[in-house]
């Protein structure tokens, strides 16, 4: 099996699973809470996903940040409309 159908198959999963946790979890608390909490784990994988020999200033950097910026304003755009 290629590995990009084995990661689709991760990804499906992960996300029904967190699916089904956030409804079951909808009558205990609000909606800005689970918002938060389920940021805050998935910041959590931000630490893995740095390069060893790359430094946190420039994990941040980026190489287009034009780009970053219109994704950011789109998206903006996007809440509002």
């Amino acid at each position: 099996m290629p590995n990009g159908i084995l990661l689709a198959l991760i990804a499906y999963a992960s996300y029904s699973c967190s699916d089904a946790v956030i409804k079951s979890l909808g009558g205990q608390f609000t909606v800005f809470e689970i918002g938060f909490f389920s940021t805050l784990f998935a910041g959590c994988f931000l630490f893995f996903s740095r390069p060893a020999s790359e430094r946190w200033r420039d994990f941040w950097r980026t190489k287009r940040p034009w780009a970053v910026q219109a994704r950011a304003w789109a998206g903006i755009a996007s809440g509002v409309l």
